[in-house]
């Protein structure tokens, strides 16, 4: 026989009642799953999966159809940051360029601080020949992500290929203090090395010019303004 329980009894216990609806949802959660909720979940493990069946064909030598995968992924999931950075890429070690700035950009339009896709668009930009926006998009990654030595590495070896002496000697300085910081690891220590190889010969480039040289001016407006560099 199936038993009532009274709305009085109802009204009168609703604690009960509350315990006893999670308790059944902890054991059907889909019963009060949200149609969307699920529909979302299943894109995003659609999207992972696709991505995984990519890696495996990149690491197997098939970059063609790894990408294809990726975009499959992209498709599945447009919100997540992996696929894209996956795609671009690939699109960057088969060599197109345009292709591999274009997908950075679509994932950088819904996750604009995401470091991995602002590192892929700058090293795009820079294989493109078009060094002066790969350096505006290092020195966001910076500003986004101030405690990632890959992004002031990055800053600096682009600063010295466009002779911009005080900025990668101001972004190897930055990288110092972040390994610094992050305490001693075996990347921490290879940026650290790098940096120091590279200041002592920036130094002698911006011998007068160097804010942080007692021979440098403070009063100099020219000086103060490069100082600040973001």
């Amino acid at each position: 026989m199936v038993r009532v329980i009274p709305r009085r009894a109802l009204r009168l216990a609703p604690a009960l009642v509350v315990l006893a609806l999670g308790l059944f949802a902890a054991r059907r959660p889909q019963a009060f799953a949200q149609p969307g909720v699920e529909a979302d979940r299943a894109r995003r493990q659609r999207a992972q999966g696709l991505v995984e069946e990519g890696l495996q064909h990149e690491r197997a030598g098939d970059l063609g159809s790894a990408i294809g995968y990726y975009r499959e992924a992209v498709a599945a999931w447009p919100g997540g940051i992996v696929a894209y950075a996956q795609l671009g890429e690939g699109y960057l070690a088969r060599g197109d360029d345009q292709d591999a700035l274009a997908a950075f950009d679509a994932g950088l339009a819904r996750h604009p601080d995401a470091l991995r896709l602002l590192l892929g668009r700058a090293k795009a930009l820079e294989d493109l020949r078009r060094l002066d926006e790969a350096a505006e998009a290092l020195r966001r990654a910076t500003r986004r992500t101030r405690d990632s030595t890959d992004a002031w590495r990055e800053r600096a070896r682009l600063a010295q290929r466009r002779g911009a002496w005080l900025e990668a000697l101001f972004a190897w300085r930055a990288l110092l203090d972040v390994a610094d910081a992050a305490g001693p690891t075996a990347s921490q220590e290879q940026a650290r090395a790098e940096a120091q190889t590279a200041i002592p010969a920036l130094r002698r480039l911006t011998r007068g010019m160097d804010p942080a040289e007692p021979t440098a001016s403070p009063d100099d407006p020219i000086l103060r303004a490069l100082s600040q560099l973001p």
